[in-house]
């Protein structure tokens, strides 16, 4: 009989459970340990389910290098979610396209970023993201409807419940969507499977030698997850970059 194929969501519970006080994450000096990353996306995916996000909807995101991608991408894996990453430099225009494109039904935004107000970035285009039901920001904002980030992590989640539905998400269903840069044509979206993902990250850490012990820069917010789920987690060191 096979085994069943190892998701995200599981490598994360994973490390929790054998090496919970190991450092997965340090932004800006703040420590994140594997158990806090792993509640704290359990209580970001309980909150997403109450809101009525669960497997094959898409969560939309405008974020720089910060924790919360993570956060949000690892909830996302816990419930089968797939997560469409926007770049925090696109756009109105672009940012339109791709909306309608994915058709996510929840974005997750930042408040402020390189001199852009993404309240008055969205305000204006939001009668042309139908598909979106629901805006996160990083902290309270007057966007109509929006709801604050900082509750949402805040969430008390069931974690015996998280761990059944995680348990029954497919590794090969979507995960992840990139759009490319559109330079002879509309971008178009690059489709990531857990399955995939898991698949790259595994020769990449073996081949580079990375372990517990190791720290990597997170340039960007795709490399947050980049440690690979074949080893355990070394810590990610991101820097806010403007």
């Amino acid at each position: 009989m096979l085994q069943k194929e190892e998701t995200l969501a599981e490598s994360i519970a994973n490390r929790a459970e054998r090496i919970p006080e190991h450092t997965a994450l340090i932004y800006n000096g703040d420590k994140t340990t594997f158990m806090q990353l792993n509640e704290r996306a359990d209580s970001l995916a309980a909150a997403f389910l109450k809101m009525g996000i669960g497997a094959k909807d898409r969560i939309a995101v405008i974020l720089p290098t910060r924790p919360e991608f993570l956060y949000v991408w690892c909830a996302a894996s816990k419930i089968g979610a797939t997560v469409v990453g926007l770049n925090v430099r696109y756009r109105q225009e672009e940012i339109v396209y791709m909306v309608n494109n994915a058709k996510p039904s929840l974005l997750v935004c930042i408040n402020e970023f390189g001199g852009t107000n993404y309240n008055d970035f969205l305000s204006s285009i939001l009668t042309q993201l139908p598909s979106v039901r629901h805006f996160v920001f990083l902290g309270p904002t007057g966007f109509p409807g929006a709801v604050d980030f900082g509750k949402l992590i805040e969430e008390k989640a069931d974690q015996r419940a998280i761990a059944r539905i995680a348990a029954e998400v497919d590794p090969a269903g979507d995960n992840f969507i990139i759009y490319t840069s559109g330079t002879t044509g509309r971008p178009k979206g690059a489709v990531l499977t857990q399955k995939s993902i898991i698949a790259m990250m595994r020769p990449w850490t073996r081949n580079i030698g990375l372990n517990e012990k190791t720290r990597c820069s997170a340039v960007s917010p795709s490399i947050m997850l980049a440690a690979g789920p074949s080893l355990p987690f070394p810590p990610l060191q991101a820097e806010q970059r403007s």
